[in-house]
C-alpha cells in the first residue's frame, strides 16, 4: 500500500494506492477490489479513482504506465485496465478534478444519488435525496 497526499492547485489528492507495479514505462497503479461485480470490460478506462491516482502521481513527476482494477471476489480473478493518461485525456481528468473541488467547496452541494455510491456513503442518513434524510415537519 502506498500513501499519496499530492497538492493539485487548490485541492489535495489523498488516499492509499493498494499497489504500484514497476514496469518498463514507469509504474502501474493497481487497485484491488473484493466485490463480485467487476462491471463492463471497458469500465476501467473511465474509472475516476484510477484516473485520480494517475493524475496525482504524474503531478509528483512519477512516470505512470496506466492503471488496473483487479477483482478478487469471484473464483476467476478479473481485471479492468485504464490506459496511461496523457495529452487531452489527462487534461480532461485534471479539469474534472478541479471542477469537483470547486463544487465541493461551494455553499451548496447537489445530492446526486446512485445505487453504487449510496450503499457506502457515510451521509446517507442525512442525504436529502434519500427518504431518511428528507426534512420533515412535526
Amino acid at each position: 500500500e502506498v500513501r499519496v497526499d499530492v497538492p493539485l492547485g487548490d485541492l489535495v489528492v489523498g488516499g492509499s494506492i493498494d499497489r504500484l507495479e514497476v514496469v518498463d514505462e514507469g509504474v502501474r497503479v493497481v487497485d484491488l477490489k473484493t466485490g463480485k461485480h467487476p462491471g463492463a470490460k471497458d469500465s476501467g478506462e473511465d474509472h475516476p479513482q484510477l484516473a485520480t491516482y494517475q493524475v496525482a502521481l504524474l503531478a509528483q513527476g512519477t512516470s505512470v504506465a496506466g492503471a488496473r482494477l483487479v477483482f478478487l471476489g469471484n473464483e476467476k480473478v478479473e481485471r479492468r485496465e485504464q490506459s496511461a493518461l496523457e495529452g487531452d485525456h489527462l487534461d480532461q481528468w485534471r479539469t474534472r478534478l478541479e471542477e469537483l473541488s470547486t463544487t465541493m467547496r461551494g455553499s451548496t452541494f447537489m445530492a446526486t444519488p446512485s445505487q453504487g455510491a449510496c450503499q457506502f456513503c457515510a451521509f446517507a442518513r442525512a442525504c436529502p435525496a434519500k427518504d431518511q434524510g428528507r426534512r420533515t415537519l412535526a
